[in-house]
């Protein structure tokens, strides 16, 4: 029984050649529909990258800014505003900017003599008094800069408020496609 014990162990396993190359060629092709294709270039046919999560590593799977469309053709006006008002300790203001889809301004505000509350957001068209979407509030702000772009038809803009007890100016710039700016 020893001696076939030991005829075994010096028996080395014998792979041929071809055989090794079929079975790694075999391994690598699986590794690329599974790995390589969802982790590098967002295909995936087997959807085994899915469940793993690779295809969330592709450059597809991230759209990169520049390959937005990079000119915006309007067929609105350019124009731009200063505007420059007082508050009043306890006052606020509302100053809209009414966007179509897709249209966008550049902004800039300032406030001397002291700090305001922002509330920068939109109303769609038609919508409820009520019914308003919020981009950024803050308190104690003296400045802001920006630019914003419509992701709707509406009223675009800001509510400031002078929550302090001396007098607030504030100069608001504003540069864009939009038709009119008003205090509603």
């Amino acid at each position: 029984m020893e001696k076939m014990v030991d005829q075994i162990h010096q028996t080395p396993a014998v792979v041929s050649p071809g055989r090794a190359l079929f079975m790694s060629s075999l391994l690598a092709g699986v590794v690329l529909l599974v790995a390589v294709l969802p982790a590098e270039y967002g295909i995936d046919p087997t959807g085994v990258g899915r469940v793993l999560g690779l295809d969330a590593l592709s450059d597809d799977a991230v759209e990169p800014v520049l390959s937005r469309q990079p000119l915006n053709l309007s067929d609105r006006a350019y124009r731009s505003d200063e505007i420059r008002l007082k508050l009043l300790p306890r006052q606020g203001v509302e100053l809209k900017a009414v966007l179509v889809v897709g249209q966008a301004f550049v902004y800039q505000w300032r406030a001397e003599g002291g700090a305001l509350h922002v509330d920068m957001h939109a109303e769609r068209e038609g919508a409820a008094a009520d019914e308003y979407t919020s981009y950024r509030i803050a308190d104690g702000e003296n400045t802001g800069a920006g630019d914003y772009r419509a992701a709707f038809n509406g009223a675009h803009g800001w509510y400031w408020e002078n929550r302090g007890d001396t007098e607030v100016v504030l100069t608001l710039n504003v540069s864009g496609f939009y038709t009119e700016l008003y205090m509603p």
